[in-house]
């Protein structure tokens, strides 16, 4: 349902507009007054947390993160933004509001600190909701739509830790829970993106990778017309392999499905800075999107991910 109903929007009320400035990227690019890049996101209660793993700051800081991430991937800088807030009447405290500005305050003095609120709005829901609106610039903007065949795929952060962090919080000892992947599930760090090193390394294309490798691939070559390679092992899989709980078919799972990674994906001949590893590369349509395991077995890549309509 997600993807039909964007598809109507796109179709009804988008203007027909394409990519990079109609719907279809992390950010909306506002040509040709400014140039401007916006991004947008929405957490609910119940659907994207669970106050019982992560504190309403860590829900805070998480959600002005999703949209940096977005307006990185775009390959502009973050300049301002606007905040809507929906609070339930339980949470209608002060130490409510305390928590939501320590959270907004650590996630823009951490990943955007020339990044200012300018606005927003502020009311009564049945469940605690965000919503953030993040504007950057960019000469630039880097889109979904560019990639070309014969492209290397990369990524500059590990798959999946945000997954393995959220089952760890699912736990018994949720409270307690700490370690790597808990932090990277509550307050994801997001790893540097240099657009400028991007450019000089001629990247064609990019995203932000937040529903699953698997969703948002699928997604970025459906826009570029094109199929995809994927090889494993993904980044980060030495370390969840260290988790108890998981065996190496788990593993894979959490890397292609999990979602909340937000690292960029990035399609271009050469490495785009020094955090990324390559993962495989652009192909021709007909290819399809298929995933190569170390032992030389081929997959089709699992049609899975984070949906709000599944």
């Amino acid at each position: 349902m997600e993807e039909r109903l964007i598809a109507l929007l796109r179709q009804a009320l988008g203007g027909a507009r394409p990519s990079p400035e109609g719907i279809g990227d992390d950010g909306a690019v506002l040509r040709p007054s400014d140039g401007r890049v916006v991004a947008m996101d929405t957490v609910v209660e119940g659907t994207h947390f669970d106050l019982r793993w992560s504190s309403i700051a860590d829900v805070a800081f998480k959600v002005v993160a999703s949209n940096i991430s977005d307006i990185w991937a775009m390959g502009a800088a973050p300049t301002a933004w606007l905040l809507s807030v929906g609070v339930p009447e339980s949470l209608a405290t002060e130490e409510t509001a305390e928590s939501l500005v320590e959270g907004f305050r650590d996630a823009i003095g951490t990943l955007a600190p020339t990044a200012h609120l300018l606005g927003g709005d502020t009311v009564r829901a049945p469940f605690l909701t965000m919503t953030v609106s993040m504007f950057g610039n960019s000469e630039e903007p880097f889109t979904r739509h560019t990639a070309r065949v014969g492209d290397r795929l990369w990524v500059n952060g590990p798959l999946g830790w945000s997954r393995a962090g959220l089952e760890l919080l699912m736990t018994e000892n949720a409270v307690a829970s700490t370690g790597d992947f808990v932090r990277v599930h509550r307050r994801p760090q997001l790893p540097p993106f240099d657009p400028v090193l991007a450019r000089a390394a001629r990247c064609n294309a990019a995203m932000d990778i937040s529903d699953g490798l698997a969703v948002d691939l699928r997604r970025f070559c459906d826009a570029s017309g094109c199929g995809a390679l994927i090889r494993l092992p993904l980044p980060g899989r030495a370390e969840l392999l260290m988790l108890d709980f998981l065996s190496p078919a788990n593993v894979d799972e959490f890397q292609l499905k999990g979602g909340e990674d937000f690292v960029a994906l990035v399609a271009g001949p050469c490495c785009p800075g020094p955090e990324f590893v390559e993962i495989g590369t652009v192909c021709e349509p007909h290819l399809g999107l298929t995933v190569i395991g170390p032992d030389g077995s081929r997959q089709c890549l699992p049609d899975a991910g984070f949906a709000h309509f599944s």
